[in-house]
C-alpha cells in the first residue's frame, strides 16, 4: 500500500463493514421471482386463512427476514443466525393450514416432523439424529443445504411430566438433543447439513396450558356486586409468559431458542362462517366444484349455513369440523352425482331441514346435453389412468 493511501474496508472486513453483493450473482437467478414482502405474504395468506392476524404477521416477518438473510449469507460472508418460532393453538385453529399456505406462497419446501415418537439419542426408537439424517437426504444437494421450512409438529408432547414418572427419553433428553440443531450448527451424518438455512416452526395444541394461566382473581367471590371472569373465558387467562412454558414441562434452554412465541385463538362461529364464504379452497367450495363438474349447481341457504356452523362448533375441533359436517350433509347426494347428471339435474339446494335430515334437498331438472358430454369426456380421461397403470406394470416386469 502506497503512503497516504486509505485502507479499504473490503481488504480487512470488520464488524461494521457492509456486505458486498455482486450485481449478477448467478445466471440461474436471472428469472427468479422476488421474495415477497411481509405485507405481500400476509395478503396471500388472507386469501386462504381467515383470522389469526397476529400469527400471520409473525410468520410473514420471520420468513421474510430469515430467507433474505440466507440470500445475503450466500452472496457474501455475512453470518446467518437461526430463526425459530413457537406456534401454540388449539386443535383446528389452523396451524397446519397456515404453515402449508406459507410454504405455497413462498414456493419453498416444507418438511413436517412429528415429535410424538421422538426418543433421546442412544435409545430405541426414532431419535433426533435419525430425523436430521432425513433432512440431510431431502435437503442436502451437492454439499449445499436448500432453504426450507421445518415444522416440528406436536412439540408439546416433549414436555417433562415428573408427576407421571415419565422417562427422560420422551421429554428432557429430546429437548436437549435439539439444542445444537436449533443453535444453527452443522449436523447430519456427514456434518454438512447447515441448520441456519431452515426456518424452524414448532407447533402444538399445548392441552392443559390454560390451567397454568388461570388468573387468581377468576375464582367466584362472595358478596353483592362481586363479579369475576368466567374461568373458561380468555379474560381469565394471564398473558402467556416463559414461566408458563417452563411450568408446562419445557426446559429453559429449549424455550430460549425460540425468537418468538405466537398463539392462535380458537375459532368462533363468525370465523367459521367466514371460512365457508370467503376462504379460497374451503370445504364447501370444493364440494361446489365437484357438483359443477357434473353440471349441477350446489346452492346453500343461509339457514343451512347457520345449521352447519352450529353443528361444527359443537364438535369442538375447529375448522376440521366443517369438512366433516359438509360431508355428512352431502354424502347421500355424492354417491348419486353421475346418475343425477344423467337425469338432467342442474341445481341442488341445501336447506336447514336438509342438514337436520328432515327434508331432502330441492332439485331442479332440465336437459343440457353439453354438460353431460363434458362429464363423459372427464370420466373417459380419468378411466385412462387404469390402462396407463397396467401398461406401466407390464413395462416394469420386462
Amino acid at each position: 500500500m502506497e503512503p497516504g493511501q486509505k485502507k479499504s474496508k473490503l481488504q480487512n472486513p470488520s464488524a461494521d463493514a457492509k456486505p458486498v453483493i455482486p450485481v449478477c450473482p448467478d445466471e440461474r437467478f436471472a428469472r427468479a421471482p422476488l421474495l415477497p414482502t411481509p405485507g405481500e405474504i400476509i395478503a396471500m395468506l388472507d386469501k386462504k386463512v381467515i383470522g389469526q392476524i397476529e400469527a400471520k404477521r409473525t410468520l410473514a416477518v420471520a420468513a421474510y427476514n430469515h430467507f433474505l438473510f440466507c440470500a445475503l449469507g450466500e452472496l457474501s460472508s455475512w453470518p446467518v443466525e437461526p430463526t425459530s418460532v413457537l406456534l401454540l393453538g388449539p386443535t383446528g385453529s389452523g396451524k397446519s393450514h397456515l404453515l402449508k399456505t406459507l410454504g405455497d406462497c413462498l414456493n419453498i419446501p416444507i418438511i413436517y416432523l412429528s415429535c410424538t415418537s421422538l426418543t433421546q439419542n442412544g435409545y430405541k426408537g426414532i431419535n433426533v439424529n435419525e430425523v436430521l439424517e432425513r433432512l440431510e437426504s431431502e435437503l442436502l444437494d451437492d454439499n449445499r443445504t436448500q432453504p426450507a421450512i421445518v415444522v416440528w409438529d406436536e412439540v408439546d408432547k416433549l414436555r417433562e411430566r415428573p408427576f407421571l414418572n415419565q422417562h427422560p427419553i420422551a421429554s428432557r433428553g429430546v429437548q436437549q438433543d435439539l439444542l445444537t440443531y436449533l443453535d444453527g450448527a452443522r449436523c447430519g451424518k456427514s456434518g454438512l447439513l447447515d441448520s441456519t438455512r431452515f426456518l424452524n416452526v414448532a407447533c402444538g395444541a399445548f392441552v392443559g396450558l390454560e390451567d397454568l394461566r388461570r388468573r387468581r382473581d377468576s375464582a367466584p367471590r362472595i358478596g353483592f356486586g362481586q363479579q369475576a371472569a368466567h374461568p373458561d373465558s380468555e379474560e381469565s387467562l394471564e398473558p402467556l409468559s416463559t414461566q408458563h412454558l417452563l411450568d408446562y414441562g419445557l426446559i429453559p434452554e429449549f424455550v430460549g431458542r425460540f425468537s418468538s412465541v405466537t398463539e392462535l385463538v380458537p375459532l368462533d362461529s363468525i370465523t367459521l362462517r367466514r371460512i365457508l364464504t370467503e376462504a379460497e379452497g374451503n370445504p364447501l367450495a370444493v364440494k361446489r366444484r365437484m357438483f359443477e363438474i357434473h353440471g349441477i349447481e350446489l346452492r346453500v341457504t343461509d339457514c343451512a349455513l347457520d345449521e352447519m356452523i352450529s353443528r361444527a362448533a359443537k364438535l369442538g375441533t375447529g375448522a376440521r369440523s366443517l369438512k366433516r359436517v359438509i360431508h355428512n350433509t352431502l354424502a347421500r347426494y355424492d354417491r348419486h352425482l353421475p346418475e343425477m347428471a344423467a337425469k338432467g339435474v342442474t341445481s341442488l339446494t341445501i336447506t336447514g331441514e336438509t342438514v337436520r335430515c328432515e327434508k331432502p334437498a330441492l332439485q331442479t331438472t332440465t336437459h343440457d346435453l353439453q354438460e353431460l358430454v363434458q362429464l363423459l369426456l372427464l370420466r373417459k380421461h380419468a378411466g385412462a389412468y387404469a390402462a396407463w397403470r397396467k401398461k406401466t406394470k407390464e413395462e416394469s416386469v420386462w
